[in-house]
Order: C-alpha cells, then structure tokens, then sequence
C-alpha cells in the first residue's frame, strides 16, 4: 500500500501507532457496539422475507450496507496488518516446504 499518507518507514509507523491507539479509544469502542447492532440487523433483514413489495435492488443494498458495515467494523486492524507486511512478500500461510522449493534449495546447495 503506498500513497502519500505510508510513503516513509516513519509514517507507517506513526500509522501503526494511531490504528493500536484507536483499537482502545472509548469512542471506537461504542462505534464498533453500533456497527456490530447493525450488522446483525442487516443479517436479520436479509433473512426474513418482509413482503412481497421487496424487491432485488432492495436486497441488494441491504447486503452492500451488510459489506460496508463488516469492513469498516474492521478498519483499524486491517490496517495495521497491510502496514505491518511487507509489500511484494505475500505471507506463506503453509509452513511447510513444497517439492519445487526443496528442489531450488539442493539446486543452491550443490
């Protein structure tokens, strides 16, 4: 993620620091409440068939607010996390070594 905001090591820092800051603030605290209300409302409503006047686009944007309200309840510690990898080095989720890399390493070994 680069822009001018994360352009130097020192604003990503700063970034980082803020977003830990936010996660404690009282404020946050009541706003993450809100949209964890909201997102369950959301839920609800998408489960329930109201009548029969409902129609796609009403669906449709009940589960766009539902995508909007996730994302933003998660803002401050995506944001951390995308700061906090390095870009171009995606994380290896599998710990353990695949038959092409054991081959690259006896290659750079012998």
């Amino acid at each position: 993620m680069k822009n001018e905001l994360f352009d130097t090591e020192e604003k990503v820092a700063q970034a980082i620091a803020a977003f830990r800051s936010l996660l404690t603030h009282p404020g946050w605290k009541l706003l993450e409440q809100l949209l964890d209300e909201d997102i369950e409302n959301l839920r609800n409503d998408l489960e329930t068939i109201k009548d029969e006047t409902e129609t796609k686009e009403d669906i449709d944007l009940a589960r766009y607010k539902l995508s909007f309200s996730k994302e933003h309840r998660n803002k401050p510690a995506d944001m951390i996390k995308k700061l906090e990898t390095p870009e171009g080095i995606a994380p290896n989720p599998d710990p353990y070594p695949t038959a092409d890399s054991l081959k690259e390493e006896r290659n750079k070994a012998t």
